[in-house]
């Protein structure tokens, strides 16, 4: 124990003090907070009632992340059509005229203005990122990749999903945070927004890049549990990974046999954040045993968050 002490006081004492300070991390959350309930089919499975809103709102608020890479969030127009189609009656929902009426949007309920500043997918907004005011800035607008042509291998490929990005400000460096919700119902369509991931929005306009995270639900399980052994956009997920130079923080980094992220339908971890120029590890809330899920514990999404520390050189 002496010897220990004796080398953290030379360590510090010879100017690795302010390698600590430097090395204080970037908290990234991973977050879909869309929902399978039958309740919410209105809502097109978006997270539809407040009682869940307020549950997810306060987890943010203790986990105090910096960055929030969000998908299924649940967007102003999808309300605007409910009350077209005679408004919600239901004062516990998201889309009661109350509700709306005290704070109009869902994503702003979760995030404070003042809190946070937001980019959202412009085509559907079912995607966003946000960033902690006076920690992080937006330094380019939200890119969205275009959408898959749906004749790609005579697969009926569905524009309501989307993969997308942003370029932050952390201290003086620039990261890269791909935004990433690839099709769940076709893994020709998949892998071809994998692609996309890997492609452009990883590789255009990236000279002055210092780090890539590419967090999502990517709806693909390259640790197999229980998915369809012959899904395409496995290996191309899997070798993007190794030819491009990204290495797992949540999933096998977290543990060697991955907590599921889902278990809706069966138990699979699609929820994925992986780093090229940074390293770190996530945590699987509300799998780990020292932590609960984002929702609290009623489990209204269908989906586990990643709490994420990213160290960025």
């Amino acid at each position: 124990m002496r010897f220990v002490v004796t080398i953290i006081i030379v360590a510090m004492s010879s100017g690795c003090a302010d390698d600590l300070v430097e090395a204080t991390p970037l908290r990234l959350l991973q977050a879909n907070i869309g929902t399978v309930l039958l309740d919410c089919d209105r809502y097109v499975y978006k997270l539809c009632d407040v009682a869940t809103e307020d549950a997810v709102a306060a987890s943010i608020f203790a986990l105090d992340p910096d960055v929030i890479a969000l998908q299924e969030v649940l967007p102003d127009r999808v309300c605007d059509a409910i009350d077209d189609d005679g408004g919600e009656s239901d004062d516990a929902r998201s889309c009661f005229a109350a509700v709306r009426a005290a704070q109009p949007t869902q994503l702003r309920r979760l995030l404070p203005e003042d809190d946070w500043d937001v980019r959202c997918d412009e085509r559907n907004g079912y995607e966003c990122v946000a960033a902690r005011v006076g920690r992080v800035a937006f330094v380019s607008d939200y890119v969205t990749a275009d959408a898959i042509d749906s004749a790609v291998d005579d697969a009926n490929c569905d524009d309501g999903f989307t993969v997308g990005r942003v370029d932050l400000d952390v201290s003086d460096r620039r990261v890269r945070v791909i935004n990433g919700h690839p099709q769940s119902t076709n893994a020709a369509c998949r892998a071809a927004q994998v692609e996309q991931i890997f492609g452009a929005l990883a590789n255009d306009d990236n000279d002055d890049v210092d780090a890539t995270v590419v967090s999502g639900d990517m709806n693909l399980d390259p640790f197999g549990f229980g998915l369809d052994e012959n899904d395409v956009s496995v290996p191309v997920w899997s070798d993007h990974l190794v030819d491009d130079g990204f290495v797992y923080a949540s999933g096998v980094a977290e543990r060697a046999s991955p907590y599921p992220t889902t278990n809706s339908l069966f138990a699979a971890t699609l929820d994925h954040v992986v780093v090229r120029g940074a390293s770190g590890v996530c945590t699987t809330q509300g799998g780990a045993t020292v932590t609960r899920r984002l929702d609290g514990d009623d489990g209204a999404m269908d989906h586990r968050a990643l709490d994420c520390a990213l160290f960025i050189p």
